[in-house]
This record gives C-alpha cells, sequence and structure tokens, in this order.
C-alpha cells in the first residue's frame, strides 16, 4: 500500500513540467505517465486495503468458522493482479489509441503581445476518446470504492485486536469523496491549465494524505 501511496503522489510531477524545460516529444510521454502512475498507485493501495475488507466480511458473514483477521499474501496478490490486468488494459488501450499530447494553444479573449503575438497557454490534451477512456476509468474505479466502502460499512460494529475496522474505511472513504466531488468540478475547468493542475493537486493530496494517515 506504501509503494502504491508513493506511486499516486509521484503522478503531481509530470503534471508540472512544460515546454520552457522539455522538448514537446518528452512532454507527450510525461502526460501519459501520470494517469499511469495515479491509476496503478491506487489499485495497488485500494487491493491491500480491500483485502482485509473482504477478510472481515467473512468474520461478519460467518463468525463460528472465522475468528482471526489473516490476510494471505496469495489472496492479496491475486485480488491485485485482477484490478492491475484491467485498469492496465483500459489504460493501455488509452495509451496506444489516443494518448494525451501537449498542446500549446491561443487563450481565448488573451492579449496581444508586442511582437503581435496572441497570450498562450499549454497542457496535455486528448480528442474525445481520451475523455471516454477517462471516464471509463473514474466509473470503474469508483464502482470499486463503493462496494468496499459498502462492505466496510457492514462490518462497522465487528470488534478486532486493533480496531481495523475503525481505520479501514478512513482509509479508503477520502478518495470516493475527493472523487465524486472533484471528478466533475474537474470537466468543468479542463480549459484553465492553472486551476487544472491545483484541482488535481488537491484531488491527489486529499485522497493520498487521509488515506495515508489512516
Amino acid at each position: 500500500s506504501c509503494v502504491g501511496l508513493l506511486l499516486m503522489s509521484a503522478s503531481i510531477i509530470p503534471l508540472g513540467f512544460d515546454d520552457s524545460l522539455y522538448e514537446k516529444s518528452v512532454l507527450d510521454v510525461t502526460c501519459m505517465v501520470a494517469p499511469w502512475f495515479y491509476v496503478v498507485g491506487f489499485t495497488l493501495f485500494f487491493s491491500s486495503v480491500y483485502a482485509k475488507i473482504k477478510e472481515c466480511i467473512k468474520i461478519y458473514s460467518d463468525p463460528e468458522n472465522h475468528h482471526i483477521l489473516l490476510v494471505r499474501p496469495k489472496s492479496c496478490l491475486k485480488l491485485s493482479t485482477r484490478l492491475l490486468i484491467l485498469n492496465c488494459i483500459i489504460l493501455g488501450l488509452w495509451t496506444g489509441l489516443d494518448p494525451l499530447v501537449w498542446k500549446r494553444q491561443e487563450v481565448d479573449g488573451g492579449m496581444v503581445l508586442e511582437d503581435g503575438t496572441v497570450e498562450t497557454f499549454g497542457s496535455c490534451r486528448g480528442g474525445t476518446p481520451s475523455i471516454a477512456f477517462a471516464l471509463v476509468l473514474y466509473l470503474l474505479n469508483m464502482i470499486e470504492l463503493l462496494i468496499a466502502t459498502v462492505q466496510a460499512f457492514k462490518c462497522r460494529f465487528l470488534v478486532l485486536e486493533y480496531n481495523e475496522m475503525q481505520w479501514l474505511p478512513l482509509s479508503i472513504f477520502p478518495f470516493f469523496e475527493v472523487w465524486i466531488i472533484g471528478g466533475p468540478i474537474l470537466a468543468l475547468v479542463n480549459e484553465d491549465p492553472t486551476v487544472t493542475f491545483l484541482l488535481i493537486s488537491t484531488i491527489v493530496v486529499a485522497g493520498v494524505g487521509v488515506g495515508g494517515m489512516a
């Protein structure tokens, strides 16, 4: 789970690059590195937490035969592999068919500079397929979070040795909150690169910060 949190945190770094420092070919790569880091990182983190929630569900459903919360590495690895394959297939199709690329374009109603050029801004852009792939990833992982949150809520009254059921919901629910609030806002402000960067950074830091502390 620590590796997952680190990858999610690192996804902000490539979004801060621009063409004053790097060539467009480099920026085209970094544009797709960010979603790969974030999604893969979230999958690793989520699968480790959800493996515990599944064990709690077993105790809740059949307390006579399940007394101890024991997460075997094999079961966690299976879950992580399945989720990674699913997310990586979507990310791979996105990267192959319509990857995000660095584009510099004129600001609508922007100032005319002394040399006669219009004020411009640069950002990572994709076509309609990119929007579709991002939406599929968003909905898929939101459904995973919703299922995990509901199951964790079912087990909220379980009394375990280290109070896992107090902390497990707190480690995943912040992601649900920031995604359900930040996702629609991000779709509305995507024409403003500064606001978009600040919003993405807030979503990443809020989820990783609270999830990591829990």
